[in-house]
């Protein structure tokens, strides 16, 4: 069954905003889904790597544009996620934790961040353990 959503808002650089709507161009997947598979990436996969990468370096590579103010429809369960991140002290609020799992999907592979749906939504014959070695392209 669907699962219940909640508004998760950040203050983004422009370069997230932009990968959010760069990977719902290439996935067709909504914004919104887009930044629900980055949160479960980070949750499952992620581990501590995900909030290792220091604030002035997100806002940095962004120069002087101003962050963009955006609210995304996420799972209730990433929001629970992520007060449990800021609970622990290893972010300072929902908003930074959601800034440091995007900029940390950007940096990986969007194969790992974006497989994981795929072969959910029953797009993918083998692709888990054909790696990148291009079986999952042979879709013909």
């Amino acid at each position: 069954g669907a699962r219940a959503k909640a508004p998760l808002g950040a203050a983004l650089p422009r370069r997230l905003t932009g990968w959010v709507a760069a990977q719902a161009r290439a996935t067709g997947l909504a914004p919104d889904k887009v930044v629900r598979v980055a949160l479960e990436w980070a949750r499952r996969d992620g581990g501590d790597a995900v909030f290792s990468v220091p604030p002035a370096a997100v806002d940095e590579a962004d120069g002087a544009a101003p962050p963009v103010d955006v609210t995304f429809s996420v799972d209730a369960a990433h929001v629970r996620w992520l007060d449990a991140v800021v609970a622990l002290g290893v972010v300072g609020s929902t908003g930074e934790g959601l800034t440091r799992v995007l900029a940390a999907a950007a940096a990986a592979d969007a194969g790992a961040v974006f497989g994981v749906i795929r072969c959910r939504t029953g797009g993918c014959d083998g692709a888990a353990e054909a790696g990148d070695t291009g079986a999952a392209a042979k879709t013909e």
